[in-house]
């Protein structure tokens, strides 16, 4: 395993704003779904695609031409990475026109768009779409399944000894799914059910009052976790989710929640309201529980609201090993609702996945980004400045 740390230098372009800046978008609950395939619109020529002799780039699309269909002609990318852990889905899509494509001598000998997944131990897994006939340009939406034991992946578009003529042009890979280390994240399960654990794998937190599961209201599914606020008593929930930092250094923590007239009681000793609290620890030689700082999910909430995202990235400290996620509320009035919670892990490749930073005009920006690569073959590291000028 290697690693470098890559510093980079990025110049903004300064706007005017108001006073009172536009609200921003809406937090998200996953990851962002970054591009995987690079120049799937042939836009740098085959730039990152291996091309047998029948295939060629013309008018900015990849064009396969076969008069015999006795061989495979066609495409390969690039590899890319796709970690099973963190990815359970992907979606391939992409526009394709069939001119005459004549079925070869199975049914497996069409045109094609295709993704091999791969193993650490090189193993290829094929999944894809069969395609013949004439048709226009058209586009397509595959999702296929990520198998286990994935570590990368790679585009492959073809005639596979089949007749015809295939063009191909806009193709993309992007995460569709993610994976949740979160046990029971909408609160469907229902057995096994304590007086302290209403919903499985959901607890009372220490000296709290449990929560109530809520088959009314939810975000989807049938159920939520609810909380019926107390101006004298902590009320709420957690769950433990068992994650190791030395696997996954940076994790992303969502949930949806929804308020009805939450208001703070009582000053004393903090502002009440609802607080999503998401702590790290991990056990002793002792058998003893070690607990990190913890953090919150968008501060304090209070008022009234319909189901909204709430997110936060973590850099997960050394020698963790779960993380727990803790709604409540203390000290305040109304009620609070909770469904759709997600851990789900950020890239073990760059750490952090994404970085967004602004630098007025004249002046830098400095990213510090932590890039390993657990395969022979380096993938890329793709940069972007956002603004005009």
């Amino acid at each position: 395993m290697s690693q470098a740390f890559v510093v980079v230098a990025a110049m903004a372009v300064a706007t005017s704003a108001t006073a009172a800046a536009a609200p921003g978008p809406p937090a998200p609950d996953t990851p962002v779904a970054h591009e995987l395939l690079r120049n799937g619109g042939f836009e740098s020529g085959i730039t990152s695609w291996t091309l047998s002799n029948g295939a060629k780039r013309d008018s900015g699309a990849l064009v396969v031409t076969s008069a015999t269909g006795t061989a495979w002609e066609g495409a390969t990318s690039a590899p890319f990475a796709v970690d099973v852990r963190r990815i359970g889905s992907v979606k391939v899509s992409g526009r394709v026109l069939l001119d005459n494509v004549v079925q070869g001598a199975t049914a497996d000998n069409a045109a094609k768009i295709s993704i091999a997944f791969v193993d650490a131990a090189g193993k290829r897994t094929w999944k894809g779409i069969n395609l013949t006939g004439t048709q226009d340009w058209t586009g397509r939406d595959d999702v296929h399944t990520v198998p286990a034991g994935t570590v990368s992946a790679f585009l492959s578009v073809a005639l596979d000894r089949a007749k015809g003529t295939v063009k191909f042009d806009d193709l993309h890979v992007r995460a569709e799914s993610w994976v949740n280390l979160v046990n029971n994240p909408s609160f469907e399960l229902t057995t096994p059910s304590t007086q302290d654990c209403p919903a499985p794998a959901w607890c009372t937190p220490y000296l709290s009052v449990t929560y109530k599961v809520d088959n009314t209201v939810a975000f989807q599914g049938t159920r939520s976790l609810r909380i019926d606020a107390s101006p004298t008593q902590k009320i709420g929930g957690f769950v433990t989710v068992p994650l190791d930092q030395k696997t996954w250094p940076v994790v992303q923590v969502s949930a949806k929640v929804k308020l009805d007239r939450v208001e703070t009681a009582d000053y004393t000793d903090f502002p009440g309201g609802l607080r999503v609290t998401v702590g790290f620890l991990y056990t002793d030689a002792n058998g003893q529980s070690v607990y990190s700082p913890s953090g919150l999910l968008n501060g304090v909430l209070t008022g009234s609201r319909d189901w909204t995202t709430i997110s936060g990235t973590f850099r997960v400290p050394p020698l963790m090993t779960k993380l727990q996620i803790i709604p409540a509320i203390q000290n305040a009035t109304g009620t609070a609702w909770v469904d759709d919670v997600r851990v789900t892990p950020e890239s073990p490749w760059i750490a952090p996945d994404a970085q967004t930073k602004s630098a007025a005009a004249g002046t830098s920006a400095k990213f510090q980004t932590t890039v390993t690569n657990r395969r022979a073959v380096a993938d890329s590291l793709q940069l972007a400045v956002d603004g005009s000028g």
